[in-house]
């Protein structure tokens, strides 16, 4: 039985399965560093 991935969705309002645009990949953006806290390592790391 297949594991289906539920996430919230901003633009609609309610929680929806995740489905891949390309099936088998998936991939994240990150915007950047957080910057409400002391810099750390971790900040590095997407550098």
């Amino acid at each position: 039985m297949p594991v289906v991935l539920h996430l919230f969705d901003t633009a609609q309002g309610k929680v929806v399965p995740f489905e891949p645009r390309e099936p088998g990949k998936v991939s994240m953006y990150v915007c950047g560093p957080t910057v409400y806290g002391p810099p750390h390592l971790g900040h590095g790391r997407f550098s």
